[in-house]
């Protein structure tokens, strides 16, 4: 098999790997927004999820909807293989961190890369704390 058959594999199984990745990614989301809200119940902080289109095929929007209302999408884009956050307020995207399909075909796997090109693998929590964590805690909530 040449590096074109190779290259139509690679993108097979990552077709395929993708939506378990990004179920994964809701759930964790979905856990974070659960435990957040049950400190900050009955505020000005609580925080909406919903299922959308607005960046990419595979997207979610957070809303805090209080007196300064804000969101974010977290979203793998469709056309590079990142997964990003936009901030509703700055009009700004940020990409997260990378994926990429691991050696033996069987997973994807989330990344990050120092200025010196060396990756350091992430967890699915460990992604959604960095995408989330400056819209849930800067300025840190109202709690009860």
């Amino acid at each position: 098999m040449g590096w074109v058959d190779d290259r139509f594999k690679r993108e097979a199984a990552t077709s395929r790997k993708i939506g378990p990745l990004w179920d994964s990614i809701r759930d964790s989301i979905g856990r974070a927004v659960m435990e957040y809200n049950r400190h900050v119940s009955g505020t000005d902080c609580t925080v909406y999820r919903a299922d959308c289109t607005a960046k990419a095929n595979m997207c979610m929007r957070l809303e805090m909807r209080g007196t300064k209302p804000r969101s974010v999408e977290v979203f793998i884009d469709d056309n590079e293989p990142s997964l990003n956050v936009y901030d509703g307020v700055t009009k700004e995207s940020k990409e997260i961190c990378r994926y990429r399909l691991n050696d033996d075909l069987t997973a994807i796997e989330l990344y990050s890369e120092n200025p010196d090109s060396i990756s350091t693998i992430l967890t699915v929590d460990s992604a959604c704390e960095k995408a989330l964590s400056n819209f849930l805690f800067r300025p840190f909530p109202l709690y009860r």
